[in-house]
């Protein structure tokens, strides 16, 4: 809301008949009577709305997400204002003004199928209300996130400011190859599912792919220093001791346990780690 010679002014807001609007329009359901009383005075309040495809609920005749702008609670530095949903299927609807990226306080890691990935989020929570950070995944790309896993939240209390962690575990026959949806959401209303109002905070739409898991183990032989996949090895006189080193890589994208070395011709192997990581 801003004012200029004496006169009060806000954004545009979309007032459908029939659509409850929390703190700006009501329905009786009796009657089916939609009320507006704010509207005579343009003191409508700003919302910040998502930009997932409109399949998954975007839109506010879809009853998509949104959340009525106020002072203190937001996700990362910056939030800014639509008049509606802005579905997009790279999920940068509402990025696209000379307003900043307001898309910017989440950070999305590799997620590899079956295993934990932490998802960091930056909050802003000066209110002295506990608010509640819901991050929402769809992994099998079914426009939902119904299924088991899609939907993890966390406790942000009041006056905290800093990163929140949620831990997310992508189940192993998650959708491959293509771009998945994310949604994130924080506010001091309990309960909130992926889209529907909220009476203050912010939503945060983003995309993201999934690697599958990839065990994968690399074993260099060594002949007395040289390696034994060459044509040619040492030179060695009669009686010299022969001593086999192995180095044991792994060239995998998770880490590895149990680790056990046999050579067909000497043997097992003493192993210095039976855990592995990546590289």
């Amino acid at each position: 809301v801003g004012t200029g010679d004496g006169v009060v002014t806000s954004k545009p807001f979309v007032l459908e008949a029939g659509v409850e609007l929390p703190g700006v329009q009501t329905v009786d359901s009796a009657t089916g009577t939609t009320t507006n009383p704010s509207i005579d005075f343009g003191l409508v309040a700003e919302a910040d709305w998502g930009d997932l495809p409109a399949n998954y609920k975007t839109l506010l005749v879809d009853n998509g997400a949104y959340h009525v702008i106020v002072p203190g609670l937001k996700i990362g530095a910056v939030e800014d204002a639509e008049i509606n949903g802005q579905p997009s299927g790279t999920a940068t609807g509402d990025d696209s003004g000379a307003a900043p990226d307001d898309e910017d306080g989440v950070s999305l890691p590799g997620f590899i199928t079956g295993l934990p990935a932490i998802v960091n989020v930056n909050v802003v929570n000066t209110t002295t209300k506990q608010a509640v950070l819901y991050g929402f995944i769809d992994f099998n790309g079914d426009f939902d996130f119904n299924d088991p896993g899609e939907t993890v939240t966390a406790t942000v209390p009041a006056a905290t400011t800093g990163v929140i962690a949620l831990t997310f575990t992508p189940p192993v026959d998650s959708k491959l190859d293509a771009d998945l949806d994310a949604r994130f959401r924080l506010s001091t209303d309990v309960n909130l599912g992926s889209n529907g109002p909220a009476t203050d905070g912010e939503v945060e739409d983003y995309l993201l792919r999934l690697t599958p898991v990839n065990p994968d183990v690399e074993v260099t032989k060594y002949t007395n220093g040289f390696d034994a996949d060459n044509s040619v090895g040492p030179n060695l006189l009669l009686g010299t001791p022969v001593t086999w080193t192995y180095i044991v890589r792994n060239t995998g994208n998770v880490t590895l346990t149990n680790v056990m070395l046999n050579d067909d011709k000497a043997g097992a192997a003493t192993c210095p780690s039976t855990t592995l990581s990546v590289g």
